[in-house]
Formats: C-alpha cells, structure tokens, sequence
C-alpha cells in the first residue's frame, strides 16, 4: 500500500513539474517575443513600463468612471429639470382654467340672478 501511495505521489509530483516546465517555457516564449517586440532585452525596464503602463491605463479607467458618474448625474438633475417645468407649466395651466372657470361662473350668477 505504502509502494501504491509513494508512487501516486511521485508521479503526481512528476506531472507538477511537467506542467510547471511547460509554464515556464510558455513564459520564456512570451517574454522573447516583448523583447523583439519593444526592442529591449532588459527584463527590469520592461517590467517598469508596464507598470507605469497598467497605472496610467487604471488612471484613466477610475477617470472615465468619474466622468460617466457626473454625465449620468447631470441626466438625471435634467430630467428632474424637465419634470419641475413640466409641473409648473401643469400648474399655470390649471390656474389659468380655474380662472376661466370663474369668469364663466361670475358671468352665469349676473346672467341668472338679474333675470
């Protein structure tokens, strides 16, 4: 049983390596191709720009953030703008009937109380 479990392991550890040897190559590959690509054989320098890189690309995304906050902020104080027009407009409406409506009662009570 121990010869079972030993042999287990061993073999799950030599597949760990496999796979960590394949990670590793894969790395090497993908870090040969940045250095033909930027031109620069210096790992350190190329791991600084893209951190400096990855910053400015954060700075701007919490920017864009920031600013589609306000745009949508501002639609909505707008939208709020044009139902408070709305309403006094409503509002100025409905007085205007409600003193139309007074004229024509004034008028109806002189017509029917002179009669």
């Amino acid at each position: 049983m121990k010869d079972r479990t030993a042999s287990s392991e061993s073999e799950e550890i030599s597949k760990n390596e496999q796979i960590m040897e394949q990670r590793l190559q894969t790395c090497h590959g993908i870090l040969s191709r940045i250095q033909m690509a930027s031109g620069c054989k210096d790992v350190n320098r190329i791991c600084k720009v893209y951190m400096q890189g990855e910053e400015t690309n954060l700075d701007l995304f919490e920017k864009v953030n920031g600013m589609s906050l306000e745009i949508e902020k501002l639609h909505e104080e707008n939208a709020t703008d044009k139902l408070r027009t709305e309403a006094q407009n409503l509002e100025d409406a409905t007085d205007s009937k409600v003193e139309e409506l007074e004229s024509v009662k004034r008028k109806f009570c002189r017509e029917y109380m002179l009669s």
